[in-house]
């Protein structure tokens, strides 16, 4: 059920945010029409009913058009962002960031972006989920706004049964309407579909529960005509709502009306739709009022008839689908219209009403105008003028590193590895101010205590600096979206010019996130770029080939001008452990009782390995131990784990005890150095290695079996330890290195 709730969240937020945005949208092109259709009160109602039907049509398809604000982007996101913000120094001046040269050479091209210093990448989908501390507003949020959504889904739903019902007791209607075979009728239904041009057969009904004449069907109308109006025997009364309705069946209405019920049920908040849907249906009444009197060529005599249709239209509010169009007043109207044979008053918007409308057009314009400068100062980051440039102080520039366009083609979780992706500076001096990660937590519903590494590498994957960041970044699992990850600003390798051309100064940095079947990070990736600049591995290792040349969505914010104070909350950069010198360069002694080839590993909950060395020099110090081990389970901060080891002779005198961190070790097996104080050790002396095992957490020790039997053994302190009988003999792979006592001079 919270999975559930969480892609609800997500749907929500990417249908409200929609929805926001063609609410705008709808609005601006609507009072547009609103305007022109009033400045067009004299021309021909056809010209005026066009200018509503194409506003109708173009309100459904705005998101497919060029956009005309920020909003279909960035709306609910800037608003997260207001929650989200956290206290920081004011910037000394305003930003100018000028747009990168696209150029290979740079590693950039043309996906190199600049934006403001706390904006968010304008393209990269659902960014701005910051610390767990910050994300209490986009959680508020993501709660209106799944409650919003399903509020609009509701009213969607009763619209859409609404509609339904009219239409059922419409085709029923229809069905039980009596057929008129009475020649008289028929022969004005023939002669109206001549004159009128109408190719479609058309049925003639009578009905008793029909206060005014309608058409029904699509492919196949039907004019329903009211019973008392047959009976009445007024030759030019049913002869004008004949005409009047094989007119709408010319237009096609019908189709048009079924259009717009699904619009007003779409947008049913939506009051311009509303306005927008009974201007076109007014139109659409004097347009067929129009080709009735042009076919008739009697005005006068239709307009007698349209009054007394009138008095028959009192009923008319039972018609569900089709009230509207045959209310007394909407007909007076028409009447007034085709007596004096011009636009009638009341239709017209009048000086006010036009000022008023053209007022509001131009305030949606100015307002969304502005705001699509603002967001032009963030993605497009325009340049200053030249010369106002010069007079004042140079400005700070901020801008996006980034290998992919915004569009994920896949995601990917790597077991015991890391993201690699290749970057490169242009000339000058810059800094790492914040890295964006898109992807999703899976495991626990609440983040693991783990850590992710953020590691800067040189162009030969040799570690410069690294950094651990909590899981607690991706708070909400399940979540594909864009996530920042602030860090203290960390100068970068940059190109440097030379009298020979540009230098490239290209780095990687490799995010790894130790995942595990209970815990880890999907990692998006975009495939459109026929060069690959991704690897997958972990620092100071080879790197794989990514052989589906994608690159992992990860960006990096840079500037020329970093911030001189670091806010208290984000970890410094951390040096890289330096390496052991090799054993045999050290002048050590390995000790070992196996040929290094591993056969199976194994984690024994509460206990440990024990292995016994013998044949040391006398006088000899320990200073390290080797294991080929591995890390496994969630839950827990490697930082913070240790594992107990022991140095005991075989009369069980302790002679070292310490810890190990479990941040040696990593999901992958490898061998791993344990670096120790150096003690002397007797001739034959044993180590035990306890991880503290338990079901969710532990260390799994390779063992060979091509080994003397004797020399394993398993326990929790020296005290209490025991044989493994129940395996064949074989040794754990961990080894001793002794450094022998130098000669006296």
């Amino acid at each position: 059920m919270i999975d559930l709730w969480h892609s609800w969240q997500e749907t929500a937020r990417v249908v409200g945010a929609l929805l926001l945005s063609l609410s705008w949208q709808a609005a601006l092109l609507l009072a547009s029409a609103w305007v022109i259709t009033a400045l067009l009160a004299q021309r021909r109602a056809s010209v005026r009913n066009g200018i509503w039907l194409a506003a109708l049509v173009l309100v459904p398809l705005l998101p497919l058009g060029p956009r005309i604000s920020p909003l279909p982007t960035t709306s609910l996101e800037k608003i997260i962002g207001s929650l989200e913000e956290r206290p920081q120094a004011a910037p000394k001046s305003t930003l100018r960031a000028e747009p990168l040269t696209a150029d290979r050479e740079h590693g950039l091209g043309d996906r190199a972006s600049t934006l403001a210093p706390s904006a968010l990448t304008p393209d990269l989908p659902m960014s701005g989920i910051t610390e767990v501390a910050g994300g209490v507003g986009r959680r508020r949020l993501d709660g209106l706004a799944g409650v919003a959504v399903l509020i609009w889904l509701l009213g969607v739903l009763v619209m859409l049964i609404r509609l339904l019902i009219a239409g059922y007791w419409v085709r029923r209607l229809a069905r039980r309407a009596t057929e008129i075979v009475d020649n008289t009728h028929l022969d004005v239904v023939r002669r109206a579909r001549r004159e009128l041009a109408v190719a479609r057969p058309v049925e003639l009904r009578a009905s008793e529960a029909l206060p005014t004449p309608v058409t029904i069907g699509l492919l196949w109308p039907v004019v329903v005509l009211p019973a008392q109006l047959v009976r009445s025997a007024r030759s030019d009364l049913i002869e004008s709502a004949i005409y009047h309705e094989l007119a709408h069946v010319k237009r096609w209405d019908a189709a048009v009306t079924l259009y717009r019920r699904l619009l007003e049920a779409l947008f049913f908040f939506h009051p311009l739709v509303w306005l927008a849907s009974r201007r076109y249906v007014l139109e659409q009444e004097q347009v067929c009022d129009d080709w009735a009197v042009s076919a008739l060529r009697n005005r006068v005599g239709y307009a007698r008839s349209l009054t007394e249709l009138a008095e028959l239209a009192v009923r008319a509010a039972r018609v569900p689908a089709l009230s509207f169009a045959h209310r007394p007043s909407v007909i007076r109207r028409r009447v007034t219209r085709v007596m004096e044979g011009e636009e009638m008053p009341e239709a017209r918007l009048g000086a006010r009403g036009t000022a008023a409308v053209a007022v509001l057009s131009l305030t949606l314009m100015v307002l969304t105008s502005s705001l699509t400068l603002t967001s032009g100062a963030v993605e497009g980051a325009p340049s200053e003028q030249p010369g106002v440039a010069a007079a004042k102080e140079p400005q700070p520039t901020t801008m996006v590193l980034k290998r992919d366009d915004g569009t994920m083609d896949g995601k990917r979780s790597l077991a015991a590895s890391g993201h690699f992706v290749q970057f490169q500076c242009p000339p000058g001096k810059w800094h790492l101010t914040e890295v964006q990660i898109f992807g999703s937590r899976y495991g626990s519903v609440q983040p693991p205590l783990d850590k992710f590494t953020i590691t800067l590498c040189d162009k030969q994957f040799k570690t410069i600096k690294y950094i651990r960041k909590p899981y607690s970044i991706f708070a909400e699992r399940g979540q594909l979206r864009g996530h920042q990850v602030p860090v203290p600003p960390l100068e970068l390798p940059s190109a440097k010019v030379t009298d020979e051309g540009t230098v490239p100064a290209p780095f990687w940095i490799n995010v790894a996130f130790n995942p595990s079947r209970t815990k880890g990070v999907y990692m998006g990736y975009d495939s459109s770029d026929s060069e690959c600049f991704s690897r997958t591995g972990l620092p100071d290792q080879k790197p794989g080939d990514i052989k589906e040349k994608y690159d992992w969505m990860i960006r990096l914010v840079i500037t020329d001008d970093p911030p001189k104070e670091v806010h208290p909350n984000l970890a410094q950069w951390m040096e890289p452990r330096k390496p052991l010198v090799p054993w045999d360069q050290a002048g050590l002694t390995e000790l070992k009782n196996e040929d290094g080839e591993s056969d199976a590993m194994e984690s024994i909950s509460g206990a440990g390995p024990v292995v016994r060395f013998e044949g040391v020099p006398e006088g000899a110090k320990l200073t390290r131990l080797r294991m080929y081990a591995s890390r496994y389970g969630s839950g827990f901060d490697p930082e913070t784990t240790y594992a107990d080891y022991y140095v005991y002779d075989d009369e069980m005198r302790i002679i070292q005890t310490g810890r190990i961190s479990y941040s040696l070790f990593t999901h992958q097996e490898r061998w791993v150095d344990v670096p120790l104080k150096p003690v002397k050790v007797p001739a034959a002396f044993s180590v035990l290695i306890n991880p503290n095992a338990h079901k969710y957490k532990g260390i799994y020790t390779h063992y060979d079996t091509d080994t003397p039997a004797g020399f394993a053994r398993c326990g929790r302190t020296p005290e209490e330890t025991w044989e493994l009988n129940w395996r064949e003999p074989f040794t754990w792979m961990i080894r001793a290195y002794v450094e022998a006592p130098q000669a006296e001079g």
